[in-house]
């Protein structure tokens, strides 16, 4: 009964270990799903936010924002120095319709300009002109005579002309804010305001007025705006201006537009030079709130460090990992330990790659194109491969040297009658490889290696199998051992005539007093390969007593008390442990053939390296070593098949 509760106890270890293994791996998937979301965020977002954060920079340094208007205004200009929040809109409306708003505050400023207009007058311009002098002269006999010369001068001509005049003249300005929360929400879209102007124009039809847009005028007219701001104002908004005379008769020129729920009338006086003084106040603010542009973007900024943490620390939870939230904790050798930890540094390596990746393109160093893509994808590809193979490797904590190959390969190698040679060098120059080298940043290129060589193992296989069966040896013992004897519960207390209260020192005696009727020869088909395998079987369980006699120890207990014929493994655990020990030594009887004697003596997986190294070699001594040509000519030269290939790709 104590035996049956302690398997009951065992089953429900088991369950438990399960269910912690799988919760384990739920856990990382879902910290690497939200990893690889949010790195892949920062990849997109980070050459827009060094862009929005130089931009940022330049705000703060050149513009001053107006809270309270939701507005930003250069530095340099004095109309928004002083504010008025006594409401005049009374005296407004005698001139001209004004927005239906509440009034909020008023700037005033005056300025001086200067008017320049052509202006004729007369001037004088000196002009060339020809004429002839004659000149007296005796001749030989001593008559006058006259000789013509001819000659030049400059006269003065008068002509019209233009000139600049400049006449000094005084305007005054006026930005005047209404609120509009009563009749815009909130989240209005730009049809909202752009419905707003065509309601204020129907107001308009006595005015001359025309549609307009500010941050397009800006834009266009003047490269400051153009450089720093053409991608993020929006252009699309309109505004109205209408022309007017005060009470005085001075001509006035009022531009409305809305925005950020509110409306904005600008208002120039002045005798001369309307639009060009409304332009140039218009360039010096804007409606585009850069006080929550700035805001915006420290918030991108703050979910820029947010993502980069969360990918740090769920990318080091799920490499660094404990192994008992994957499997019951297992002290592994140091070997293992210093596998694990190479695993361990490669991913992450891997995640410092990915990071260098973004920091260059932040810091301006890389250019986000296609080359620099497939890089990212690459690093993240091989950090996220590292993650799996990392807890693949934990999950599979064993202290046996080839715990990291599947079971499925391992069935197969078996009934491929593999040696203990081959199985070892699949582990060693395959399987490690594999797992290490290919946790690299650059590690898919180890697939060049592994995959060739494991094709030229397995064809190698399958071709020393296919002339084993063309030979007609079955090998009956190894069918023997393959069969029903693989993952069967034996009585090892009873193969080795002991009882299970037999030291170390009663069992090794055991082993060898049965090993000399095997020796002996007295009877083969009693003291045969079978009941040699059996013997060596027993004996590498129960001498093993730090870790599969007390395994084996439990299941026998559980075994005496059960009354099946055919008893079953209750711990899998030790059912694979032991089955590992079985087909150890069925590999070692099958390796003593008749027709494995060569696969005993050649190492199938090193000829698979060895084949593949000398057809590497072909490849490269006919792809790069430059081969001695000559031209029509007769000139001799040297090129290479690589050098021709690159060529025709140029």
């Amino acid at each position: 009964m104590l035996n049956i509760l302690k398997g009951n106890i065992q089953s429900s270890e088991r369950k438990k270990n399960g269910k912690r293994a799988f919760s384990g791996i739920f856990i990382v998937v879902v910290l690497l799903v939200i990893s690889v979301i949010a790195i892949v965020y920062i990849a997109i977002t980070s050459v827009s936010l060094k862009e929005q954060m130089d931009l940022k920079k330049h705000n703060i340094k050149f513009f001053d924002n107006l809270e309270k208007e939701q507005i930003s205004a250069l530095k340099t200009r004095s109309l928004f120095k002083n504010r008025a929040t006594k409401d005049n809109s009374d005296f407004l409306r005698e001139i001209g319709p004004i927005p239906n708003g509440k009034f909020l505050s008023s700037f005033s400023e005056v300025g001086e300009g200067k008017y320049e207009y052509w202006q004729n007058y007369v001037a004088y311009r000196d002009r060339l002109v020809y004429y002839t002098v004659n000149i007296p002269r005796r001749d030989y006999f001593g008559n006058i005579e006259y000789d013509e010369e001819k000659r030049t001068k400059y006269v003065k001509e008068p002509y019209w002309d233009y000139k600049v005049k400049k006449i000094p003249f005084e305007y005054s300005y006026s930005l005047i804010t209404f609120d509009m929360s009563e009749l815009i929400s909130a989240n209005a879209t730009d049809s909202v305001y752009e419905k707003q102007t065509l309601l204020f124009a129907k107001e308009l039809e006595v005015y001359k007025h025309y549609m307009f847009s500010p941050a397009q005028r800006k834009i266009v007219y003047d490269n400051y705006w153009a450089t720093f701001y053409g991608k993020i104002l929006p252009t699309n908004r309109k505004a109205i201006a209408y022309s007017t005379k005060d009470q005085e008769g001075k001509p006035v020129l009022r531009s409305i537009f809305f925005a950020n729920r509110k409306a904005y009338m600008l208002e120039v006086r002045s005798e001369h030079q309307l639009e060009e003084k409304s332009q140039w106040i218009m360039k010096g603010f804007t409606t585009f709130y850069l006080g929550d542009f700035n805001d915006s973007v420290n918030g991108k900024l703050l979910l820029f460090v947010l993502s980069a943490f969360i990918f740090l620390v769920f990318i080091l939870i799920c490499l660094l990992m404990p192994r008992h939230l994957l499997r019951t904790n297992t002290i592994l050798s140091r070997q293992k330990s210093i596998l694990c930890r190479c695993m361990l540094v490669l991913g992450i390596l891997d995640m410092l790659c990915v990071f260098t990746e973004i920091y260059g393109i932040c810091i301006g160093v890389f250019m986000q194109d296609f080359y620099w893509w497939c890089m990212f994808c690459l690093f993240l590809g091989a950090t996220i491969t590292s993650v799996f193979t990392i807890i693949y490797g934990k999950s599979r904590a064993e202290n046996t040297f080839d715990y990291l190959v599947p079971k499925s390969v391992k069935k197969y190698l078996y009934n491929r009658h593999v040696t203990d040679a081959e199985y070892k060098s699949i582990v060693v120059f395959l399987v490690y490889p594999l797992f290490v080298l290919g946790s690299s940043p650059l590690g898919i290129g180890v697939l060049i290696y592994i995959l060739p060589v494991s094709l030229i193992t397995l064809l190698l296989m399958e071709i020393r199998n296919f002339s084993n069966w063309s030979h007609g040896d079955i090998h009956k013992d190894g069918n023997e051992l393959k069969g029903d004897g693989l993952g069967i519960f034996k009585d090892y207390y009873l193969l080795l005539n002991i009882d299970r209260s037999a030291s170390e020192e009663d069992i090794d005696k055991a082993f060898n007093k049965a090993m000399t009727k095997y020796n002996s020869g007295i009877d083969y088909s009693l003291y045969g390969e079978t009941y040699k395998h059996n013997i060596q079987e027993a004996y590498r369980v129960l001498s093993s007593t730090n870790r599969l006699k007390p395994e084996y120890d439990r299941e026998f207990d559980a075994y005496r008390a059960s009354n099946d014929s055919e008893y079953l493994y209750s711990d899998e655990r030790t059912k694979r442990d032991i089955m590992l020990v079985q087909k150890e030594l069925g590999g070692t009887l099958l390796a003593s053939k008749k027709y494995d004697t060569c696969a005993k003596v050649h190492n199938l997986v090193i000829r698979a390296v060895v084949i593949y190294g000398v057809f590497l070699a072909i490849v490269s001594s006919i792809l790069f070593v430059p081969v001695k040509k000559h031209t029509t000519f007769g000139d001799v030269y040297w090129e290479s098949l690589w050098d021709k290939v690159r060529f025709i790709d140029d």
